[in-house]
């Protein structure tokens, strides 16, 4: 029980983190027009592609493997295409065009889409506070989109789309390396 506790803690942290990364990603935004959310997005990926590649070499693991076998080198590519990218690069679009707490808000509703893969994939039956927990998450995002108000959208159309974007690939970003 012990472990499961540590990971919750760990699973929370890295969850506070993101959201606190948003903030200093809309400081950088505010700072300099020349920093744009494709930049972030870059500057997130090469630096922590570079530490995980470092940490993974110094532990005797093999990082460069997954290139030597076709299967695995396409999994790595449609997790950076259909699950990295949209997550990272679209809630960085977000955090530009709102900001960091309508990003994050929008985002963690990925899991409402984890969930209807798995009911639907019949991988996984629904349990009985998943339906209320879906309908108070997306209540939570009609309200930050239109404060209540069905006809007055508080949130450009295509901000709410790119946050939408954003939680398919926070979906995605579940799935995709799982082969790996």
């Amino acid at each position: 029980m012990k472990s499961n506790s540590k990971w919750a803690g760990l699973a929370a942290a890295a969850c506070i983190l993101w959201g606190i990364s948003g903030l200093f990603a809309k400081g950088l935004f505010n700072l300099d027009p020349r920093i744009t959310p494709i930049w972030v997005t870059q500057m997130r990926q090469v630096c922590s592609g570079l530490i995980l590649l470092i940490v993974a070499q110094l532990t005797g693991k093999h990082p460069w493997q997954v290139w030597k076998d076709k299967k695995s080198a396409v999994q790595l590519l449609a997790y950076a295409v259909i699950g990295v990218l949209p997550f990272q690069y679209c809630f960085s679009l977000v955090v530009a065009q709102a900001n960091a707490a309508i990003a994050t808000v929008i985002q963690f509703i990925g899991t409402f889409f984890v969930l209807a893969y798995l009911t639907l994939t019949k991988q996984e039956a629904l349990r009985p506070f998943d339906i209320p927990d879906s309908l108070l998450a997306f209540g939570g995002v009609f309200l930050l989109s239109t404060h209540g108000n069905i006809h007055d959208l508080r949130i450009a159309p295509l901000t709410l789309l790119f946050g939408i974007m954003s939680a398919v690939g926070a979906a995605a970003n579940s799935f995709l390396p799982q082969a790996l």
